[in-house]
């Protein structure tokens, strides 16, 4: 399953995401595919990151679209319309499933998005994260703002090592490298987190996109 993590600093926030997938044959057998493009640019400063089921991906290159035939910019109008495009389509989605599902993860839907609230020309734009999520068949998606830190799946000692350096005030680039060195480890002791790992950090500075260990 996608590995995913979240951490919102006194500099902004990062996120940090493998590029491999699972095929769920129907005998059952699993086939991993690589270099899998698992984030979305959907506005000119607004990022969505897909986790869960291989179907999200579809969904969110349709959520791009989406936004940019109605012309939103703002991260809040972005988020808005994005939850209620997503309440719209994803029952469809649900609905194929709930007939060929063969593998509880491809019932999950994240979403996680980061980007710039600009509320008034003359005022900072603030920097803001939001998961819209779905965990079950006939599951509504909800909308949650992240706080602090993020992991999926849940991944206890990633969470405390990120906690603890938030709450130290430690620098975004050590942050990304917790992350960074969590998802090496990983990827050596499971078939299905793999390079090359996809960051994205959103500061006063702009977006910065950048993909490790192609």
């Amino acid at each position: 399953m996608t590995q995913l993590a979240v951490a919102k600093t006194h500099e902004g926030i990062v996120i940090g995401i493998d590029s491999k997938a699972v095929y769920y044959s129907d005998d059952k057998t699993c086939t991993c595919i690589n270099n899998i493009q698992k984030i979305q640019k959907i506005a000119p400063e607004v990022i969505v990151a897909i986790a869960g089921s291989g179907h999200g991906i579809r969904l969110a290159e349709a959520l791009k679209q989406h936004i940019a035939n109605c012309g939103y910019w703002n991260y809040s109008d972005v988020v808005r319309r994005s939850l209620l495009f997503l309440r719209d389509q994803l029952p469809t989605v649900q609905l194929r499933l709930s007939e060929e599902s063969k593998h509880r993860n491809l019932e999950r839907f994240y979403f996680v998005f980061m980007g710039k609230n600009y509320r008034d020309s003359k005022i900072s734009p603030t920097i803001h994260a939001h998961i819209m999520l779905s965990e079950e068949l006939n599951s509504p998606i909800r909308c949650l703002e992240i706080a602090s830190v993020l992991t999926i799946p849940r991944q206890l000692g990633l969470e405390f090592s990120l906690l603890k350096a938030v709450n130290q005030n430690k620098s975004i680039f050590h942050i990304r490298n917790i992350i960074l060195n969590y998802m090496r480890k990983l990827a050596g002791n499971l078939d299905d987190v793999g390079p090359p790992y996809q960051f994205v950090i959103v500061s006063d500075t702009g977006i910065d996109i950048q993909c490790i260990d192609e």
